[in-house]
């Protein structure tokens, strides 16, 4: 939550033990927030591996994709109605978070997000991908361990 917090990110949903965070346009990129929330989780969970071993036997772990677009919200339903996010962008960034096994990267930004970011210079290609049901390939960068 932390990380969250700092970065002005808001989780519209949750989907089995993901979550589903977005940022405004206007604050996504200031400050690199929305690359820079995913660090800040990793170091929370980092600085209570101790709590998490000895309670849980293990620690968190997790893997995260960002992506760059438009999203709408709207109301959909008829009986049970819930406002949605609805969007490619969001289809992507999961696909592109799928694909964080596949190149054994905890992490990986497409361009159209990784092109916004200041530390952009810093990041790696992982290359060109083709993700699952994409007719185009996109390029995708690995971020650095640390910031």
């Amino acid at each position: 939550s932390e990380a969250l917090i700092m970065t002005k990110a808001q989780i519209i949903k949750y989907v089995g033990d993901e979550a589903i965070i977005i940022w405004p346009q206007n604050t996504a990129f200031r400050d690199d927030n929305c690359y820079r929330c995913f660090h800040l989780a990793k170091q929370s969970i980092s600085r209570k591996s101790a709590y998490y071993l000895k309670r849980y036997g293990r620690v968190p772990d997790f893997k995260a994709g960002l992506h760059y677009g438009p999203v709408v919200f709207g109301e959909v339903g008829v009986l049970l109605k819930e406002i949605s996010c609805l969007g490619d962008v969001l289809n992507t960034a999961a696909r592109i978070t799928s694909e964080c096994r596949e190149k054994k990267e905890a992490f990986l930004i497409s361009h159209d997000a990784a092109s916004r970011l200041s530390v952009f210079p810093t990041l790696v290609s992982v290359g060109d991908v083709r993700l699952r049901g994409k007719e185009k390939a996109i390029a995708l960068y690995g971020a650095p361990a640390k910031l």
